[in-house]
């Protein structure tokens, strides 16, 4: 099973950060009905979900029209190039910080909405 990812976002993040900036292919959209939704998320209405391949990542992206930053969200991805994206994402405008840890290069990013992304090649 691959590694799975769910986080609350927006339409823009998802096109701009986690397509432009992370690279990640668009590969299902879908919505889950009402039922599920109360049963498995515990929110009261039919979630919209995008499914993106980040490499070996899966990622369902659940958007929402205006983004309420409710906990902290913290990832961390092991990543064929984590140097192209953290440079993408500084050249997009999004906040990121390069780190030596250990001998070992860390990159950490966050989308417009905060959510965290440790990145290591």
């Amino acid at each position: 099973m691959e590694n799975q990812v769910v986080l609350k976002t927006t339409i823009n993040d998802i096109h701009d950060f986690y397509v432009g900036v992370l690279g990640g292919k668009i590969t299902r959209h879908f919505k889950l009905g009402i039922d599920a939704s109360m049963k498995d998320l515990d929110i009261p209405q039919s979630q919209e979900v995008y499914e993106l391949k980040l490499q070996d990542q899966v990622l369902e992206l659940c958007p929402y029209p205006e983004f309420e930053q409710d906990s902290m969200t913290f990832t961390h991805l092991n990543f064929g190039n984590a140097t192209k994206a953290y440079q993408k994402a500084l050249k997009n405008n999004y906040w990121a910080s390069h780190r030596d840890m250990s001998g070992k290069e860390r990159y950490f990013i966050k989308d417009k909405h905060n959510n965290l992304f440790e990145l290591e090649n």
